[in-house]
């Protein structure tokens, strides 16, 4: 008989061992699932709101001018404060994925690294068309202003024209 085999404390330790190391994959799988998940649903809702601020800055783009839209640029600094929040979202999701890239027990099968890139590409298109929709709607307002000031031609009057101010 082998020293330690029929030992009740290496038996004991053998399967202690082994629940935790089961309860620990389990727990790990729990969390990649809810990863995953949550990164599913946060992507589809925010393609949803990039294909709408696309397809509203092309309407704007496209529509009869008749009127200003925003002359008091209120959705203009809305428009804006949605851009700086993608962009912080963007952030924390780069750096997340870059946790999940160094952690060693997860692997390319699992699918959490590649769920944080197209998570990152959707809230990158969502920052995109924000940006896109703000210079349609400045655009279109732009276009419908009336002048107060002089009309500039080029680059040298444009560059009195604002050393004078």
């Amino acid at each position: 008989m082998e020293t330690g085999a029929t030992d009740l404390e290496t038996l004991d330790r053998l399967s202690s061992d082994v629940v935790s190391d089961a309860q620990r994959s389990l727990d790990l799988l729990r969390a990649i699932e809810t990863t995953i998940q949550a990164l599913c649903y946060e992507r589809t809702r925010f393609e949803g709101a990039a294909k709408f601020a696309h397809r509203a800055a092309e309407a704007f783009r496209n529509v009869k001018r008749d009127k200003p839209f925003d002359p008091e640029g209120k959705a203009e600094e809305k428009l804006l404060d949605a851009q700086r929040a993608a962009k912080k979202l963007y952030d924390r999701l780069i750096e997340k994925r870059g946790h999940a890239q160094k952690d060693e027990r997860l692997t390319d099968e699992d699918g959490v690294v590649d769920e944080y890139t197209r998570t990152i590409g959707v809230v990158a298109d969502l920052h995109n068309g924000l940006n896109e929709l703000r210079w349609a709607i400045g655009e279109y307002d732009a276009d419908l202003a009336k002048g107060k000031g002089p009309i500039l031609r080029s680059a040298g009057e444009i560059e009195s024209f604002l050393k004078a101010l």
